[in-house]
């Protein structure tokens, strides 16, 4: 590339061939999501969805190890301040001796026991589902070939993107939710009568059946790729969606010009 100087690019060291780094990238890309999506199909859980249950599992056994397998703990008020009160023999939980504790106590910081906590930590999980699942579809939509329908242009689609991201994310966010809320009815029909680890494992195990239910039915009855061509299919033979398509195609075009133009008045071109 003419104008431009990469440190790697010295003489002593061979030339990068930027195409074949990029191919490279491109297919070893192209393999890891294909490997997510087998995964997803034999067992109805993608890589993230392991990768929670891995998360929860972990939080179980440090809950085991602070409490014991039938710790139980609940929420109090008095006096307007709140405290986790934990029931059960002392022996159990050697480094919690005590019974009762301030809840912003460091000690107790990680129990997730009462309502806000749960919702807390649901929060947390969905965010960072957003993340990941955004940066999946984006880079899947970039690297895989487009859905085939007749009569439409090959190449990336920003609905086809719209449609997975929205079915993936509306899938995590249901599963988190029943989780959750399932969580906090057992915490209040039976606050301090059940272990907390039940109360853990009922959030990761309602989530995780929820999850697996959801993405079972997609891949079975294929809903995904079919809404997504039902709305290309929309989308193409529609006058008011066809006009502006193009005037944001001549938009594009005219910045992609501009910006040649500036790196060829600075010597970077090809």
């Amino acid at each position: 590339m003419p104008g431009y100087y990469h440190p790697s690019n010295r003489s002593s060291l061979p030339p990068i061939d930027y195409e074949v780094m990029v191919f490279e990238i491109r297919e070893g890309t192209a393999k890891t999501l294909e490997a997510n999506e087998r995964l997803d199909k034999v067992t109805s859980m993608d890589g993230f969805t392991w990768e929670q249950l891995g998360v929860s599992a972990w939080r179980g056994v440090q809950q085991v190890k602070l409490l014991g397998m039938a710790g139980r703990a609940y929420i109090k008020t008095i006096k307007g301040k709140e405290y986790i009160i934990f029931k059960g023999l002392p022996g159990s939980r050697p480094n919690l001796p005590g019974t009762i504790y301030a809840r912003q106590n460091p000690k107790v910081s990680g129990f997730v026991v009462g309502s806000e906590e749960m919702v807390e930590d649901g929060l947390k999980t969905a965010r960072l589902g957003i993340i990941v699942y955004a940066v999946v579809d984006v880079t899947k939509e970039v690297v895989s070939p487009p859905e085939a329908v007749p009569g439409q242009p090959p190449g990336f689609s920003l609905i086809d993107l719209g449609v997975h991201l929205s079915c993936d994310l509306l899938k995590f966010a249901a599963a988190t939710a029943l989780g959750v809320g399932v969580a906090i009815a057992v915490g209040v029909m039976f606050a301090g009568a059940v272990p907390v680890i039940a109360i853990l494992a009922v959030t990761a195990g309602v989530a995780v059946i929820a999850g697996m239910a959801l993405d079972y039915l997609d891949n079975r009855f294929d809903l995904s790729n079919r809404l997504s061509i039902l709305c290309r299919e929309w989308f193409w033979n529609n006058h008011t969606a066809q006009m502006l398509y193009r005037h944001s195609q001549d938009f594009l075009h005219h910045g992609e010009d501009w910006f040649q133009g500036e790196m060829k008045s600075i010597g970077w071109h090809h």
